[in-house]
C-alpha cells in the first residue's frame, strides 16, 4: 500500500505517532505546551485540524486548551481556523493530495460504492463530506466529496464553518474526559 499510496499511508501513520506523543508526554505537560499561544493558539491548532499531515496532533492540542477555555470559545475559534484553512483547500484542491485521492477513488470497490445509486445523490455526497470535514481526518477528502456536488463557494464556507465548529466542539467535549 505505501508505494501505492506513499501520502494516504503517511497521513495513517501519523495517528498513531500523535497518539504515542501524547501519551508519553502526558495531558499536563501538552497543557503547559500551548497554554502560553492563548487564543491564538486555537485558532492555529483548528487550522491544523484540517490538513493530513497535522491532523492527528491537532486531535491532541485542542483538549489541551481546556483547562483555561470553555468548550463553546474553542469551538467557535477552532472552528474558524478549520475554516480558513478548509477555503484554502477548496481553492487550491489542485495538490498533491488530489491525485493520490484519485487514485483511490479509481480502485474497483471504491468505484462501485460512488457509482452506486445511493451515492450518485448529491445530498448524500454533501453528507458524507460534511462528516469528514467534521471528524479529525483530513479534510482534504471531504473538501473532494463537496467539490464534486460543484458546490460553491459562498454555501462551502458555510458548510465547512458548521462542520469544524460541531467537529471541533465534539473534539473539546471529549477532552473534557482528560482535564
Amino acid at each position: 500500500m505505501f508505494a501505492h499510496y506513499p501520502k494516504l499511508t503517511a497521513i495513517a501513520l501519523t495517528y498513531p505517532i500523535a497518539l504515542f506523543v501524547f501519551a508519553a508526554i502526558g495531558p499536563e505537560a501538552m497543557h503547559m505546551l500551548v497554554e502560553p499561544f492563548g487564543i491564538g493558539g486555537i485558532f492555529l491548532a483548528g487550522a491544523l485540524y484540517t490538513y493530513g499531515f497535522t491532523a492527528s496532533a491537532a486531535m491532541f492540542i485542542i483538549p489541551s486548551f481546556l483547562p483555561d477555555y470553555p468548550v463553546i470559545l474553542i469551538a467557535l475559534v477552532g472552528g474558524l481556523g478549520a475554516t480558513i484553512a478548509d477555503i484554502t483547500i477548496f481553492r487550491l484542491m489542485k495538490g498533491n493530495l488530489k491525485a493520490e485521492i484519485t487514485r483511490v477513488s479509481r480502485l474497483p470497490s471504491v468505484k462501485h460504492v460512488l457509482k452506486s445509486p445511493l451515492m450518485r445523490q448529491r445530498s448524500i455526497r454533501n453528507i458524507v463530506g460534511f462528516l469528514i470535514i467534521m471528524s479529525p481526518f483530513p479534510d482534504e477528502i471531504g473538501v473532494a466529496f463537496l467539490s464534486m456536488t460543484k458546490m460553491n463557494e459562498s454555501t462551502f464556507r458555510v458548510v465547512s464553518l458548521a462542520a469544524n465548529i460541531l467537529g471541533v466542539y465534539l473534539l473539546a467535549a471529549a477532552g473534557t474526559l482528560l482535564y
